[in-house]
């Protein structure tokens, strides 16, 4: 399943720093593929393996990210839907 998180507003910290926090806490459920900048804003692209718990493994990242210091900004697309993380 393939996952995008965006936001318009600056991390308090790297992107490094989320994109190595995401991996750890996806572990062999996924990861973060890519990543990018612009005027607009940023972005992770992130893949959770397809499976059984796939959902369930979206459900927990939204919670993940609400407690880790992303923007209030900050939203994930699946499947050209917009999840809003609060």
């Amino acid at each position: 399943m393939d996952v995008f998180l965006y936001s318009s507003k600056a991390l308090k910290t790297g992107r490094d720093e989320l994109e190595d926090d995401i991996n750890e806490f996806l572990s062999d459920k996924g990861s973060v593929t890519g990543a990018g900048a612009g005027i607009d804003g940023w972005n992770l692209d992130i893949e959770i393996i397809d499976g059984e718990d796939s959902e369930a493994v979206l459900y927990d990242l939204k919670g993940y990210l609400n407690n880790w210091p992303v923007p209030d900004d900050a939203y994930l697309v699946v499947n050209g839907k917009r999840h809003d993380l609060q």
